[in-house]
C-alpha cells in the first residue's frame, strides 16, 4: 500500500490531515477534505486542489472593456439633453439609473470573487509550506509522527514513512498523486494566477466606484437641470 504522508508541522501548530482509502489501495493523507457542494473546476482551468481560487476569467471592467462603457461625467447638461434619444430627464435618469443598477451588480459579483480568493490564497501558501516540508524529509529514513481527521473533532495519531508522492484535490471530489515537485509547480503556478486575479479584481472594483459616483453625479445634475426647467417653465406661464 502507498502512502502519501503530511509532514510533521501539524506538531508545532501546524494543518491537521485526515486519511482516506481510495479503490486503488493507496493511503491518502490531505490537510483539508473538499468544501461540500464545491463547483468543479471550469473546463480548459488548471487543475486546483479542493478550496483553491477559480481562474478568474472576466474581462477587466476599466475602459479598454467595451462591455462596460465608462459613465463619462455630464458637465454640460443642456448639450447633453439635447442628444438623440435624451428627449426627457426621466427617460435620461431611467438609463442613469438602469446603469447603477448593472454597476451595483458587477461590483457584488466581484466582491464575491475577491472575498473567496483572499480566504483561498492563504490555503494555497500553507499547502505550499507543507510541500516543502515534505520535500526536505522524504530522503530521511524516519517516520513522520503526525494526526489524521477520523471525524470532525476527532483526530489519529499515525506514524507516516517518508514519501515523494502527495494526492492534490482537483475538485469534485477527485483526486489525482503527483510527485512533490509536480504539486509544488503546480501550486505555486496556481498561486501566482491567484494572486494577479486578485489584483485585478482590485483594479476593476476601484473602477465601479469611481463610477457609482459619476453616475450619481450625473442623476444629480440631470435632476436639478429638469427642477431648474420646470421652474422657469413655471415663471415664464405666471408672466403670460
Amino acid at each position: 500500500m502507498k502512502s502519501c504522508q503530511p509532514s510533521e508541522m501539524e506538531i508545532t501548530g501546524g494543518m491537521n490531515w485526515q486519511l482516506n482509502t481510495c479503490t486503488c489501495m493507496s493511503t491518502i493523507w490531505n490537510p483539508i477534505p473538499p468544501v461540500p457542494n464545491m463547483l468543479p473546476t471550469p473546463l480548459g482551468a488548471p487543475s486546483l486542489m479542493a478550496r483553491q481560487p477559480m481562474i478568474y476569467t472576466q474581462p477587466g471592467l476599466r475602459t479598454s472593456n467595451p462591455f462596460t462603457p465608462p459613465t463619462r461625467d455630464k458637465e454640460d447638461v443642456d448639450s447633453f439633453m439635447k442628444q438623440p434619444g435624451n428627449e426627457t430627464a426621466d427617460t435620461v435618469l431611467k438609463k442613469l439609473d438602469e446603469q447603477y443598477q448593472k454597476y451595483k451588480f458587477m461590483e457584488l459579483n466581484l466582491a464575491q470573487k475577491k472575498r473567496r480568493l483572499k480566504s483561498q490564497i492563504p490555503e494555497i501558501k500553507q499547502t505550499l509550506e507543507i510541500l516543502k516540508y515534505m520535500q526536505k524529509k522524504k530522503e530521511s529514513t524516519n517516520s513522520l509522527e503526525t494526526r489524521f481527521l477520523l471525524a470532525d473533532n476527532l483526530y489519529c495519531k499515525a506514524s507516516v514513512p517518508p514519501t515523494d508522492k502527495v494526492c492534490l484535490w482537483l475538485g469534485a471530489n477527485v483526486m489525482l498523486e503527483y510527485d512533490i515537485d509536480e504539486a509544488q509547480a503546480l501550486l505555486e503556478k496556481n498561486l501566482s494566477t491567484a494572486t494577479k486575479n486578485l489584483d485585478s479584481l482590485e483594479e476593476d472594483l476601484d473602477f465601479l466606484r469611481d463610477q457609482f459616483t459619476t453616475t450619481e453625479v450625473n442623476m444629480a445634475r440631470v435632476y436639478n437641470w429638469d427642477v431648474k426647467r420646470r421652474n422657469k417653465d413655471d415663471s415664464t406661464k405666471n408672466k403670460a
